[in-house]
């Protein structure tokens, strides 16, 4: 949740677009609807694709103790993941970033996954557009201070 003055924003996505159209639209979110609808495609496939699985992934594997693990259904999101970022590894060829040359909101739902699946201990190598990409965003003083956090305590505890 964002407040800002008497507005409340709930939805990480609608928050993103708020401050991206309050204080950079041109840079983050800009005003062509042609522009914007490639990053708006991107943002929403994130949510709706790559976020479903890596999330259950997430649950499933980490934050579960070993021992209650469901083997089968983590592979299966495991194997889901690497087909959703063979997909953004298409998007990426020839690309700086997943909407062009500079980051915009494209980059920022799945960038913000992207940490803690590449440091997962089942999900194995990127590939090759998505780790040029990926390497770029830890270059970034942002995704380091905001991104880069320890996750350490969230293994094997489902409860907190």
């Amino acid at each position: 949740m964002l407040v800002d003055g008497d507005l409340s924003l709930w939805e990480s996505h609608t928050i993103l677009r708020y401050l991206a159209a309050a204080h950079a639209p041109e840079r983050f979110w800009p005003d062509d609807p042609a522009e914007r609808s490639l990053i708006d495609r991107w943002m929403d496939w994130s949510q709706s694709q790559f976020d479903v699985s890596f999330m259950t992934l997430f649950r499933g594997h980490w934050r579960t103790p070993e021992a209650q693990r469901k083997i089968r259904v983590n592979q299966f999101h495991v194997d889901r993941c690497r087909r959703y970022l063979e997909i953004l590894d298409g998007q990426l060829a020839g690309r700086d970033y997943v909407a062009g040359d500079g980051l915009t909101l494209a980059d920022v739902p799945v960038g913000a996954l992207m940490y803690r699946y590449a440091n997962l201990d089942v999900t194995g190598a990127l590939p090759p557009n998505v780790d040029r990409w990926y390497r770029a965003l830890t270059k970034r003083e942002a995704y380091q201070t905001h991104i880069m956090l320890p996750f350490e305590e969230l293994k094997g505890r489902l409860a907190h």
